[in-house]
This record gives C-alpha cells, sequence and structure tokens, in this order.
C-alpha cells in the first residue's frame, strides 16, 4: 500500500502513527461507490476528479457505539491502536460538526435504523437533500461516542 501510495495509485488513502493504513484503488469505485472516508482522505477524494461527493459521518447513540467497539474487540488483536484512531475521527467530526459539506447520519442498532440511515444517504446522494440532525444532536452523538471509546479503553488498563 505505501508504494501505491507514492505512485499515486489510490484514491482515497490514510496512514496512521499506529502504523495501519487504510485506502482504495480506483478499480474498486464504481459508477457509484459508498465506503469508510478518514479525515485526512477527505482532500484525497475531493480532488480525485468524482462528478460528486458527500462525505458522511455516522454517529450512533453511545451505548450502540460501545456494543460495536467490544464486538470488534473480540476480533482486533490491537483494539488500543484502533481506539486512538477512533478518536482522531471523532475529534475531525467535532471541529466539522457545523460544516455544510459534512453530512452526519445516526445508524441505530435494530434493523429499521440502518434501513432508515441506508435511506438517509441514498436521499443525500441522490437528491442532495441532507438528513435533518440539530447541531445538539450531532454534538450529544459525537459526545457518547468519545465515552464510549474512553470506556473501552479503561477496560485495557
Amino acid at each position: 500500500m505505501l508504494e501505491d501510495i507514492i505512485a499515486g495509485k489510490l484514491v482515497n488513502y490514510s496512514v496512521f502513527d499506529t502504523n495501519h493504513i487504510y485506502g482504495t484503488a480506483p478499480e474498486d469505485i464504481g459508477e457509484y461507490a459508498i465506503g469508510p472516508i478518514l479525515s485526512d482522505s477527505i482532500d484525497n477524494l475531493m480532488t480525485a476528479g468524482f462528478k460528486d461527493f458527500y462525505p458522511v459521518f455516522v454517529v450512533a447513540r453511545g451505548e450502540v457505539y460501545q456494543k460495536r467497539l467490544e464486538q470488534e474487540r473480540m476480533h482486533f488483536p490491537d483494539i488500543a491502536k484502533r481506539l486512538v484512531e477512533a478518536m482522531g475521527s471523532l475529534a475531525f467530526a467535532r471541529m466539522n460538526v457545523d460544516a455544510p459539506w459534512l453530512n452526519f447520519v445516526d445508524t441505530g442498532d435494530s434493523d429499521k435504523e440502518k434501513e432508515d440511515a441506508a435511506r438517509d444517504i441514498i436521499r443525500t446522494v441522490n437528491h442532495n437533500t441532507h438528513p435533518i440532525m440539530t447541531l445538539g444532536r450531532k454534538l450529544q452523538l459525537i459526545t457518547e461516542m468519545e465515552n464510549a471509546v474512553q470506556n473501552i479503553g479503561s477496560q485495557l488498563r
């Protein structure tokens, strides 16, 4: 991946101090693509020549996010590094919480909530209408997610 980054072969990539690298190759992107976007890859995606680009930050209630992190902990050998990355992502969301170009979608936990979130993302892309979420609600969910990361982190000590 580092060679692909140097050669400019990745459209979306992030390199973390934790030695983790995330990236997307151009061949993995079709007419429509959805995938993880990290804060330091937004500039790459905005200048990649796409017709449209809609960053969506996925938020969840604290207990939902903590449950997801606990499940991830069972499959991820070094969850501490992942928690550092999560806090960096949440800091980015907090800094851009009122930016008009960043959409926020609550994924929820039930099948219906997940379907609603998918519809919100599709509506954002197809109709350029943004899911309505108040600034207070965005900040509340970011705070709850930060607390969930800290809860999991405290279990590692």
